[in-house]
């Protein structure tokens, strides 16, 4: 007999379902990922945001416990200079025209 397609003992896609985020595992997963990637603020947002909506999904987390968090953690980012929108956007900018990327294609890409 084979386990359910999601049920426990099933390994959806092949992904566990880990564990429930907490605010620490949030700082380090920012602070990880901005290790890795520059990254604006809305984009860090978008990616802790993706972690906590699993979290509730698999684990009933409290989504906006999480959201709050996640709001709070790019704010003391931002104010400690770990994440900085115009340096962000000036280093795309500067990616894009080593490319060969025209300046009105380095335009309609950044945010108005």
């Amino acid at each position: 007999m084979t386990p359910p397609a999601n049920g426990p003992g099933s390994r959806a896609r092949g992904r566990r379902a880990g564990r429930p985020v907490t605010s620490e595992d949030l700082e380090s997963l920012a602070l990880d990922y901005l290790a890795r990637f520059a990254s604006s603020a809305a984009n860090l947002r978008r990616v802790l945001r993706d972690k906590v909506e699993r979290s509730a999904r698999l684990h009933g987390t409290n989504r906006e416990a999480g959201l709050a968090a996640i709001d709070r953690l790019v704010e003391r980012l931002a104010a400690a200079g770990d994440v900085d929108d115009r340096r962000f956007a000036e280093g795309r900018a500067a990616s894009l025209f080593r490319r060969g990327a025209s300046r009105r294609a380095i335009a309609a890409t950044s945010p108005a």
